[in-house]
């Protein structure tokens, strides 16, 4: 099972990583119940931060509910996506979904923001070579 932890360095803690995503968002996966937001960080992984509002998800219950399903779901996908920082939006049409729409929502949008990053690469290298 190694590969699969979730330690916290694989967290966005600091309010400035914060900022430095929400200002500078390079890549950008949504859904009417999730949207994420990431930029490439400069460290051999990826990392992940919530913002679960508790006027999108009024009881505590069901906001600890997403960030679950959240933290589950980046750490089975952590080694399928490149070194970005990304941060995860709970919006408000995600207290009506079950847990199985929520895993699979995220499942897909954490292979959009792999499949952006992937694709802003090539560009440059791309660009770089001409």
């Amino acid at each position: 099972m190694a590969g699969y932890e979730f330690p916290r360095s694989l967290r966005l803690l600091k309010p400035g990583d914060f900022r430095n995503v929400f200002n500078d968002a390079r890549f950008k996966a949504g859904h009417p119940g999730l949207l994420l937001l990431a930029i490439p960080n400069q460290l051999p992984h990826p990392r992940v931060g919530l913002v679960i509002a508790k006027k999108n998800i009024k009881l505590a219950t069901g906001r600890n509910r997403v960030r679950r399903l959240i933290r589950e779901a980046f750490r089975l996908q952590q080694a399928n996506l490149p070194s970005v920082d990304i941060v995860v939006l709970a919006r408000k049409a995600v207290a009506d979904m079950n847990n199985e729409e929520i895993f699979q929502c995220l499942t897909k949008l954490y292979s959009r923001i792999g499949q952006q990053h992937a694709n802003a690469v090539a560009k440059a290298d791309s660009s770089s070579a001409t």
